[in-house]
């Protein structure tokens, strides 16, 4: 069992959703080691700008072993849904999917810090919808029980 926090970027990559193109993102994630390469995780994420992005995360993390290094690279797949806060005015609901990847490296046992990339693929949800796709990247620090 991981407990980890994150600090970092949210970036739109296109669409025709207003507001922030860069949010500085702030987050927290727990994940659990079904065995020693794969796992599932949650995720939430609160971005903080001109728009304000809340994000719920929930996938499963693929980890490379056997590394004489202590670094534990992982990808990533997850599905994501979220609300979006003063957007031009109104507040938008939005789903998506995706993928990321990242390494944690061991300072300690039970200590990590690490770097996590993810993109996002979805869309708004309601009368118009629309594409929202985003770029993630954040510093991670982890502990492991």
């Amino acid at each position: 069992m991981w407990l980890g926090a994150q600090l970092g970027f949210d970036s739109k990559m296109g669409g025709r959703v207003g507001g922030s193109d860069t949010l500085l993102a702030v987050g927290a994630e727990v994940e659990y080691a079904l065995e020693s390469r794969i796992g599932i995780y949650a995720r939430g994420l609160f971005g903080l700008g001109d728009t304000q992005a809340i994000k719920l995360e929930s996938g499963v993390k693929y980890r490379f072993t056997g590394i004489d290094f202590p670094l534990s690279p992982y990808v990533s797949a997850h599905l994501r849904t979220g609300h979006l806060l003063d957007v031009m005015g109104a507040n938008l609901w939005s789903m998506g999917a995706g993928f990321g990847g990242g390494a944690d490296y061991f300072l300690t046992r039970h200590f990590t810090a690490g770097l996590d990339l993810t993109f996002d693929f979805g869309s708004t949800l309601g009368e118009r919808p629309t594409g929202y796709n985003t770029f993630d990247v954040v510093i991670t620090a982890r502990y492991s029980f």
